[in-house]
């Protein structure tokens, strides 16, 4: 009896010690898996804080890519401002130059204007005076020939039936005489010369030569009575207006 209950004894024994084993393993078991849980916890709260900061860096990246595309469209406005200031500043200046040339074109016609009209009042005054010179000339002219046929005393009456002739042909030259004198041109010599210098102005003239020929040129620059204008040609002479009147001068003259 007493083998017995050692044995029993012995048995509830190991069994008491196989469940306390399995206790402690079962204890174990839960130890780890709470562990094995915490980790995970941890894991998942370090990964979710990562996510978490990489989405804030991804925001701060975002909000310094949209400053900077801020400030870039903040410094083309910029640029462009000033461009288009720089532009109306050169439109200006150039409406300014092209205020002060069109003014200065003005005051040159009108300068030109003036001169013009200084240069005609002078020019008509030189032929006013030319005029009187000319009617004085003829009044001179006309007294001449009055002495030139003035009557004889009747004491001399036989002398002029003999020197008629002579007496004649003495008026004839005195008449040639005064005609060959330095008159002055006529209003209507002054007025055609006037023209023609116009028309010739800024071209070139020939100086006279009187051995050249002047078939083709119609203008020409005498050393003592200056510009003048070939209006007929014959027998190797020129027909010549100059300002101080018409004059015949030799071409093709030959030694």
């Amino acid at each position: 009896m007493a083998e017995k209950k050692l044995k029993k004894k012995k048995t509830t024994a190991k069994a008491t010690a196989k469940k306390s084993k399995t206790k402690k393993n079962l204890v174990k078991k839960a130890k780890v898996k709470k562990v094995a849980v915490k980790t995970k916890k941890a894991t998942a709260v370090k990964a979710v804080s990562k996510k978490k900061v990489a989405i804030k860096t991804k925001k701060a990246t975002a909000v310094k890519a949209v400053s900077k595309k801020k400030v870039a469209v903040k410094t083309k406005k910029a640029t462009a401002v000033k461009a288009v200031s720089k532009k109306k500043v050169a439109i200006k200046t150039k409406k300014a130059t092209a205020v002060k040339a069109v003014s200065k074109k003005k005051v040159a016609v009108k300068t030109k204007k003036a001169t013009a009209v200084k240069t005609i009042s002078k020019k008509k005054s030189d032929v006013k005076s030319k005029a009187k010179v000319l009617k004085v000339t003829s009044k001179k002219v006309a007294d001449v020939t009055k002495d030139s046929t003035v009557k004889l005393s009747p004491d001399k009456e036989n002398l002029k039936k003999k020197s008629t002739s002579t007496a004649t042909k003495k008026t004839t030259t005195r008449k040639r005489r005064v005609s060959k004198k330095n008159i002055g041109p006529s209003v209507e010599e002054v007025k055609q010369w006037q023209k023609l210098s116009k028309q010739n102005e800024g071209k070139r003239t020939p100086a006279y030569d009187m051995a050249k020929t002047y078939d083709e040129i119609n203008a020409i620059k005498h050393s003592s009575f200056g510009l003048g204008f070939i209006l007929d040609r014959y027998d190797n002479r020129l027909k010549v207006l100059f300002e101080e009147g018409t004059k015949v001068l030799i071409s093709n003259y030959k030694n």
